[in-house]
């Protein structure tokens, strides 16, 4: 079984948390590409010192984010994966090992995730942003490789996987709202590309930029009561 993993990066990403998540694809995947989005040399030269395979997609990020990823998805039909790992360039599986992304080819098309939005800091969570979300799905090009044409939230896999996709009890770990300063540009970006809340409703905007010190983040706890939600 052949897995590849999917990221694109922007610029910036490097001096955050970019190496965590191609030390991910590393122990993970056999094959990466990425597609890098007027990323600087700094992430490039990153990337590069792992092996994986890169290339530049230049578009307009808050408009042609759909596009970027359909292309990447498309481009990796040569390299002949039998499963996709899509990961943005803050996001870890800390619950998950090879043989766990196996076990999980066994009995579903397309696995959903929950994903813990970190909050303030490493020890604690956004639990109402926190989402189930697609991280691993079967590379079935027959049933199309075109993600949502949203300019926003267009998702980390084409549509049919989250139609087929099971939930999974484990976790995607996402640092990219921690810091306040993050969540603040995400909202400002959200306004330029979203500004009448059409592809995610103003609720979710507005939590981004609400005050909180957020819920205590046990990974254990929540592994815990993912077991039982899935088991039911």
């Amino acid at each position: 079984m052949k897995i590849v993993g999917l990221l694109v990066c922007g610029p910036g990403e490097a001096d955050r948390w970019l190496k965590e998540t191609l030390d991910e694809f590393k122990r993970l995947a056999d094959d990466v590409v990425v597609a890098t989005c007027n990323a600087t040399q700094k992430e490039k030269d990153l990337i590069g010192s792992y092996g994986f395979w890169q290339y530049e997609d230049n578009r307009e990020w808050g408009r042609h984010q759909p596009d970027i990823k359909t292309e990447l998805l498309r481009r990796i039909g040569g390299l002949k994966p039998d499963w996709v790992l899509p990961l943005d360039a803050d996001e870890t599986l800390p619950s998950v090992t090879r043989d766990t992304l196996e076990a999980l080819t066994k009995d579903s098309h397309a696995s959903y995730f929950y994903v813990v939005n970190l909050w303030n800091d490493d020890r604690h969570y956004a639990r109402g942003l926190s989402f189930w979300n697609i991280r691993f799905f079967k590379y079935l090009p027959e049933h199309g490789v075109q993600y949502l044409r949203k300019p926003v939230h267009c998702g980390l896999a084409p549509p049919y996987a989250y139609q087929v996709g099971t939930y999974v009890p484990h976790i995607m770990l996402h640092k990219g709202l921690m810091l306040p300063e993050d969540r603040q540009r995400k909202s400002e970006r959200y306004k330029k590309y979203d500004p009448n809340a059409v592809h995610k409703g103003q609720q979710y905007y507005d939590a981004l930029v609400a005050p909180g010190t957020g819920s205590q983040y046990n990974q254990e706890d929540v592994l815990g009561q993912l077991q039982e939600h899935v088991s039911t």
